[in-house]
């Protein structure tokens, strides 16, 4: 029994009725959200286009639920020709790759709003791991044992990793990350879902915590205890890879 089996049974649900309840809840939440931030996508699609060379939507082949890959969406936050030699690289904090309306874009999160038609479509849920790339995940299985748990649910646009840690790219880093996606599927619970979403929302509303660290980092995993009585052990907030 894998750890979502493990943690419907603890709650006394079946994983079935688990998944039609977290689907419901990704459609409902999905097409409210994309309503809501209409506008707000429209004026940021305009920025895109006024900035720099290129499409105003990135479109990127990522691994989702039991290794399937599909096409995930995002706001265009970098130059046309960043992988121009072919070579995937993670992004790094102070990447000159970044556009300058890409810089606020991604330390607000709004890049991520075109996934919610990715939520709609089935590909991704509000609340998960997030999503590596194809040549990532090569890697990463390599370095960190079990790395495949993670995509024993559908990936998110937001997670509890995402909450808590900055961008960035390294092993040890993604090491951290996949404790904490772990611990996710262990206490999946609405009311988990409901505080990283608090949390989320606080990290797009305000510049100091959308690349937490040390005292700032501190607050969000606080807050998330707050909802769910403890997210992670003893979490040391490094930063996580998008």
């Amino acid at each position: 029994m894998g750890p979502i089996g493990r943690a419907s049974a603890r709650l006394g649900r079946s994983p079935w009725c688990d998944a039609a309840l977290r689907r419901a809840f990704d459609l409902v939440g999905a097409l409210f959200i994309a309503v809501l931030s209409l506008p707000l996508l429209a004026l940021a699609g305009v920025a895109v286009a006024l900035d720099s060379r290129g499409p105003v939507l990135y479109r990127q082949r990522r691994v989702g639920k039991q290794g399937a890959t599909f096409v995930l969406l995002k706001l265009r936050t970098m130059a046309l020709d960043a992988e121009a030699d072919g070579i995937a690289r993670w992004s790094t904090a102070g990447d000159r790759r970044i556009t300058r309306i890409g810089r606020p874009l991604r330390r607000h999160r709004i890049d991520e709003l075109p996934q919610l038609w990715n939520v709609i479509r089935g590909d991704m849920s509000l609340i998960g791991p997030r999503p590596e790339r194809p040549e990532f995940v090569v890697e990463l299985r390599r370095h960190i044992a079990g790395y495949d748990d993670r995509h024993a649910v559908r990936p998110g646009v937001t997670g509890f990793a995402q909450v808590g840690y900055r961008y960035g790219a390294s092993i040890a880093d993604a090491v951290r990350k996949h404790e904490l996606d772990l611990e996710f599927l262990r206490r999946q619970s609405p009311w988990l879902d409901l505080g990283i979403l608090a949390a989320t929302l606080k990290v797009i509303l305000s510049p100091s915590m959308a690349e937490p660290s040390g005292p700032a980092c501190a607050g969000v995993v606080q807050a998330g205890r707050g909802w769910t009585g403890s997210l992670a052990r003893n979490p040391q907030p490094q930063l996580s890879t998008r």
